[in-house]
């Protein structure tokens, strides 16, 4: 993306790249979740094939760390599946930390 362009938003907002999306099973579905980064919360604002983008603020850096699926549940809320689908669609690309 050029500087200062913006992703159907309509309004400038600054937008991080990371390297998950619907190739990885990430499903479109999930646009509008919130992700964390810095223990802020964030819009999942667009999924393409191997990316997605989120709008951020300026408090986020790169390589900062990022929890794509914080609230479980709500994500399992917001895309109508079953959590085992939910979980076995993401494929093994995507590192996972199990709490």
């Amino acid at each position: 993306m050029k500087k200062k362009e913006a992703i159907n938003l309509g309004k400038n907002n600054k937008i991080a790249k990371i390297r998950i999306g619907y190739g990885d099973g990430f499903s479109k579905r999930s646009e509008n979740i919130m992700s964390i980064i810095n223990n802020k919360k964030f819009k999942i604002v667009h999924i393409s094939m191997d990316s997605s983008f989120v709008a951020v603020d300026e408090s986020v850096k790169v390589g900062d760390e990022i929890e794509i699926f914080h609230d479980l549940q709500e994500a399992i809320n917001h895309l109508e599946v079953p959590h085992y689908e939910f979980l076995s669609v993401i494929n093994d690309r995507i590192e996972r930390e199990l709490i």
